[in-house]
């Protein structure tokens, strides 16, 4: 199950890390606009399969985690699901408080205040939470079915 969730989180990680790629290669004009509806095209596919790929995986993290009763891990992901879901909305709000800001100056790339790209940074951090808990070792603690069965066993041997 963890091999699966890795692989899920990679896999969604590096293809939003190439449309992020892709989105900065539009907006410094690697690409001009119209020329080409491949890059295009590869770009949107980048984003979709990232955001379905990571989206499943953070599901199945908190389908995982209930059982084993890891509640911190499935409150943090679920909000983050949450935060992925409605990922438009809040990169509206972070746009306007950063437009109130004046956080357009020149430290701060332009990529940054982009909609396209801030509206992934939640599901870029579910991918990077699904990875980080893919890695961690599972409890010795059974899951609350199994403790009958496997006492029930030790009392017939």
């Amino acid at each position: 199950m963890y091999r699966a969730l890795r692989i899920f989180a990679l896999a969604g990680l590096l293809a939003l890390i190439v449309f992020v790629a892709f989105e900065y290669a539009f907006s410094v004009g690697v690409f001009p606009p119209f020329v080409s509806l491949a890059p295009e095209l590869l770009r949107e596919a980048f984003k979709t399969t990232g955001f379905a790929l990571t989206f499943t995986s953070g599901v199945v993290a908190v389908v995982v985690c209930l059982p084993r009763r890891q509640f911190r891990w499935a409150i943090v992901l679920s909000v983050l699901l949450a935060l992925a879901t409605y990922r438009l909305f809040f990169a509206v709000l972070f746009l306007n408080v950063a437009a109130g800001l004046r956080l357009g100056s020149p430290p701060v790339p332009a990529l940054l205040l982009d909609p396209n790209v801030v509206q992934y940074f939640p599901v870029l951090v579910l991918a990077l939470l699904v990875l980080i808990y893919s890695f961690r070792q599972p409890s010795v603690s059974a899951p609350v079915g199994a403790t009958a069965s496997t006492s029930r066993h030790a009392h017939e041997s």
